[in-house]
């Protein structure tokens, strides 16, 4: 029988959806009009009126209207007085750590709140790179200078509530007795326990209990997420809901009456939070994780749904910016799943399993119903759909449940009988490394991901009218409809894995594209169906998002012209979603004892094997389709794998077969002019259709006698968008304008597509 939606959900719903999109307009503002507040009450009293006289839940929308708008107002002002009081506080202060900091290629960073100002403002501080890593619920005094948030900074800072950037200097942790500050030491000792033992189980083991993800691995983090189990290792509503119901449908098998039910999920809800931190988004996790559980112990179906409601409610009033939350999303969407849809999931797999097995019965439905709401929101967020997500909630969900909670209370074991802790904590270990085995092997099977485009609003969109249809005929299990429901899963991936890459393929014909990866290069080359790329940036969500609107599914080569990580730093997460035939190296990678071309190498053999790895050097050349690729650089290594030993590749196309190529094109990762320049000299390079700028169009990337010589009518320059490099130049900028050269950047246009016919190049943009 369906949930029937209550008064005080459709408040909820109204008062989210219009606090996020209040926020969102709010932000492009200078000031909120009085007008603005006084229209807000009044569609407060309106909607008052009209649940009192009318409908109350037509009512609870108008209300919920007003509300969101005065919360939107509410949390927009709390960022601009924080911004305001912190404009001239440089000197000491105190600062309270609200979540786990992380480390970034040249410092540490975390959010902090500033405990010794007024309203305790947010800031994002910068420390030195010797000092460890924050984790959340420390306290520290330090010397800061504070500085408005630069424009690619804003919108990440906007939806955490943050005022101002903040570099401190002469640190001194303090020690703090309070409930927050007892949390948080048993916190840090157990995090410091299970890294001491120092094996593959020992970081998804910190992940599971306490939310510690600094120290996983970026492979195993994503055969997570290839897998369609990122929510495993994320402290959110969502992973704590899915356990926490996974234990009660346990509980609920054994017949234990339903008060000791109920005090075990607290019990564990209340472990979880102690060793993940007192956070908010924890407290807001266990409170997701109490609604959902109770909705297989209610005697109505329609109190979980109010229990939701009153959680969102209280959640936005707290703290309005969590409307536009990622997390706090997952988790409504996950938590709103579980309690509406799990009967329903359960019938289906009844029928298919024809009542047998009722345990894993129970257990998928709990991720189905999960999975019905969040699928095309998360598909967005990350660029990707696990296609094996349904096998692996099949291998895993029976697993899950009971692995996270003897690794809790292996972690308690370990505090309370402390003599053999480090044995209790290494068999804990040990079975989070065989977990995580099982996953990576998920992960390993073909076709497991692929990328995929979908903006996050239609994909909001589509999960509302998915979920509306579903509530509104709420389909009896036949095996009918079940071979109905099976059939279109199949031909949906029939359609992501084949059909759109077959038709990019068609499409592209002999093609160049620059992908817009931030601050690092990519480049797409396309002919006759082959496809090559060229480096793949370091932004792994950019690229999954670029690869996805390029439909492709599979690269006959990836080149990596050097080993700054700007440049190959996506190369071993992008063989999780596509397939690729080899790697392209120069050849001087094996020689090189440089720390930047040993991980290079080592990243390569492992995306595709040592076989599967082919080193390049000057001369050397292949074929890509209709493409001719001749390496014109390095003959061997001068700078240590650096900048100027990139790959530098030339590439022509001869339609006619005159041996007289009708365009061509020089691709020169980071090097600049003083290498370029005496190739033409040496009559090496000539005459050029398209130039992709070396160095992201730095000071020395190119020089005016260098343009003149080869004469491009495009040139491509992949760039971050307010990079703290100042890329590109304004006088290489000034240099290729005078020249009358057509200038794309990815910063401005995202991807530039150039198609090729004979000796006409037609030039397309993304924005």
């Amino acid at each position: 029988m369906r949930p029937i939606p209550t008064a005080l959900f459709s408040l909820a719903l109204s008062l989210w959806v219009t606090t996020a999109s209040g926020l969102t307009q709010l932000f492009e503002v200078s000031k909120i009009e009085i007008s603005w507040m006084v229209g807000a009450l009044v569609a407060v009293v309106v909607g008052l009126f009209v649940a009192i006289r009318k409908s109350i839940h037509l009512g609870g929308v108008i209300a919920g209207i007003g509300l969101g708008l005065l919360l939107a107002c509410a949390g927009v002002n709390n960022i601009w007085q924080g911004e305001a009081i912190l404009k001239d506080a440089e000197g000491n202060h105190t600062f309270e750590v609200v979540e786990d900091g992380k480390e970034g290629e040249f410092s540490k960073r975390c959010v902090a709140r500033v405990a010794d100002i007024a309203h305790q403002p947010l800031v994002q501080i910068t420390l030195p790179k010797d000092i460890a890593i924050p984790r959340f619920g420390e306290t520290f005094e330090a010397y800061a200078s504070f500085s408005a948030l630069t424009p690619q900074n804003r919108a990440y800072a906007n939806q955490k509530g943050i005022a101002a950037q903040a570099r401190c200097t002469s640190i001194e942790v303090v020690e703090s007795g309070s409930i927050v500050g007892v949390i948080t030491s048993l916190r840090n000792r157990v995090i410091d326990a299970i890294q001491a033992q120092d094996n593959k189980g020992s970081s998804v083991l910190a992940a599971l209990v306490c939310g510690w993800r600094n120290d996983l691995d970026q492979t195993t983090s994503q055969a997570f997420k290839t897998a369609g189990l990122a929510h495993v290792l994320a402290v959110s509503g969502a992973h704590l809901s899915v356990i926490v119901t996974l234990i009660g449908v346990v509980l609920k098998r054994m017949a234990l009456p339903r008060v000791i039910q109920v005090a075990i999920q607290v019990l564990l809800v209340v472990m979880f939070v102690a060793f993940a931190g007192a956070s908010p988004s924890v407290l807001r996790a266990a409170s997701m994780a109490i609604i959902a559980s109770c909705s297989l112990l209610a005697a109505r179906r329609a109190m979980p749904l109010q229990g939701l409601a009153i959680c969102v409610i209280g959640t936005l009033t707290t703290s309005p910016l969590s409307a536009l939350s990622v997390s706090f999303a997952l988790s409504v969407l996950a938590t709103f799943g579980i309690v509406v849809f799990s009967p329903l999931c359960r019938n289906f797999l009844a029928c298919v399993l024809r009542g047998k097995c009722a345990l894993l019965t129970d257990a998928l439905s709990v991720c189905l119903a999960a999975n019905v709401a969040t699928l095309p929101f998360s598909a967005a967020l990350f660029s990707q759909i696990p296609l094996i997500g349904l096998l692996s909630n099949v291998v895993i969900s029976p697993l899950f449940a009971p692995i996270c909670t003897l690794c809790m209370l292996c972690v308690i074991a370990s505090q309370i009988i402390v003599p053999l802790g480090p044995i209790i904590l290494s068999v804990a270990s040990h079975i989070c490394a065989i977990f995580g085995s099982l996953v990576t092997c998920l992960s390993n099977i073909p076709g497991a991901c692929v990328a995929i485009e979908l903006p996050i609003v239609g994909s909001l969109a589509f999960s509302a009218c998915m979920v509306g249809v579903l509530w509104y005929c709420w389909p009896k299990p036949t095996a009918k409809r079940v071979g109905l429901v099976v059939g279109a899963m199949v031909m949906c991936c029939v359609v992501i894995v084949f059909a759109m890459p077959w038709l990019g393929a068609i499409t592209a014909g002999n093609s160049v594209v620059m992908l817009n990866v931030g601050q690092g290069d990519s480049f797409l080359l396309r002919s006759q169906g082959a496809a090559l790329l060229i480096d793949t940036g370091n932004q792994e969500a950019m690229l999954k998002a670029a690869i996805a609107r390029n439909h492709i599914t599979r690269l006959d080569a990836v080149l990596i012209t050097h080993g700054d990580d700007d440049h190959m730093g996506n190369l071993d997460s992008l063989a999780q979603y596509v397939e690729i035939g080899k790697v392209f190296l120069a050849q001087g990678v094996k020689e090189c004892s440089c720390n930047n071309c040993k991980q290079l190498l080592s990243t390569a053999y492992s995306t595709v094997g040592e076989n599967g790895v082919q080193t390049l050097r000057k001369g050397d050349q292949f074929a890509l389709g209709e493409f001719d690729c001749k390496v014109v650089w390095p003959v061997r290594f001068n700078d240590e794998g650096g900048n100027a030993d990139s790959i530098c590749l030339m590439v022509g196309l001869d339609e006619n077969n005159d041996d007289y190529p009708e365009w061509s094109a020089l691709f020169v990762g980071d090097a600049e002019s003083k290498v370029i320049e005496p190739l033409i000299t040496s009559g090496e390079i000539g005459k050029i259709n398209l130039l992709k700028v070396g160095h992201h169009g730095s000071a020395q990337s190119l020089t005016k006698g260098m343009i003149d010589a080869l004469k491009p009518q495009v040139a491509l320059i992949g760039v971050g968008e307010y990079n703290r490099y100042g890329h590109p130049n304004e006088e290489i900028i000034g240099i290729l304008e005078d020249a009358e050269v057509s200038v794309f950047r990815s910063d401005i246009e995202g991807d530039v597509s150039c198609k090729i016919r004979g000796e006409t190049m037609m030039v397309t943009t993304q924005n």
